[in-house]
């Protein structure tokens, strides 16, 4: 408007035609009669900064450089909360060199020790800002023309994870199967032939020695090398768990009939 350019109805007409909700509600409500320092000031009013002076300071002077700003990026905040002081009369907008000083006390570490001799030595804000860019670029690692060659990796669908959880559910049913097996075993109920084995063993007779090869083939049991019954001889070896000749069902050789032996056959005549 100073510049002459554009007149005052123009630039409040532009100005309601760029406001968009509250703000161009609130101009609307003031009416049709409105001139542009009204409307300027209405403006601030309803949307302009309320922060006292001592308040921004604060914030002015604590500033710093986020690490994902850049040298650009940081300047215009710093900028807008310069702004923000000048409008409350805090300090002159001319005083750059408050903005030179906040703005390098701000900076990142590293770029902040390399743009220790700039600071020194450029007094304009404007050019110690562009020298920070030029410093900010050679710190910036340059990116190599071409890309590594890596070999390729098979990616195993098996993680750790479910190995484990593999290695778990295989420990469960190991466990569930001897369990299982523990209960078959004691409610397993013992054969004839099983019985007639302990029966046999328990009283110390061995098939082996027990009959006489006598010319009549006559059954001793009293006598032999297998008869333990006299704690004389050779002792009888029992196992833990029938073997062959207590499984199978034996056959008489008197009366050909199986489930017992000649020693016990209910035909035999002393």
């Amino acid at each position: 408007m100073s510049e002459g350019i554009f007149s005052e109805d123009q630039i409040l007409y532009g100005l309601r035609r760029a406001l968009r909700g509250k703000a161009s509600e609130h101009l609307r409500r003031a009416g049709v009669g409105l001139t542009l320092d009204v409307a300027v000031r209405k403006l601030e009013q309803e949307f302009g900064c309320i922060k006292n002076v001592d308040f921004l300071f604060q914030k002015f002077y604590s500033i710093e450089q986020k690490a994902s700003d850049d040298i650009s990026t940081y300047c215009a905040r710093l900028e807008d909360l310069y702004e923000l002081i000048v409008k409350q009369g805090g300090c002159s907008k001319d005083n750059t060199e408050i903005l030179k000083r906040v703005l390098y006390k701000g900076l990142k570490k590293e770029l902040k020790q390399m743009a220790g001799y700039k600071f020194d030595t450029v007094q304009d804000y404007d050019k110690f800002k562009m020298e920070l860019r030029i410093i900010e670029t050679e710190i910036k690692s340059p990116e190599p023309d071409h890309k590594k060659c890596h070999a390729a990796v098979k990616i195993e669908k098996n993680t750790y994870e479910e190995i484990l959880k593999k290695l778990s559910k295989t420990e469960e049913l190991l466990m569930t199967l001897n369990e299982r097996i523990d209960q078959l075993e004691q409610t397993k109920e013992p054969t004839d032939s099983d019985r007639q084995y302990d029966q046999e063993y328990s009283h110390g007779i061995c098939y082996r020695g027990g009959y006489r090869g006598n010319s009549g083939g006559r059954w001793n049991s009293g006598r032999g090398r297998g008869n333990n019954s006299g704690a004389r001889g050779r002792g009888v070896y029992k196992p833990h768990r029938p073997t062959g000749t207590g499984t199978m069902q034996p056959t008489c050789f008197r009366c050909n009939e199986k489930g017992h032996i000649v020693r016990n056959c209910p035909k035999l005549t002393i």
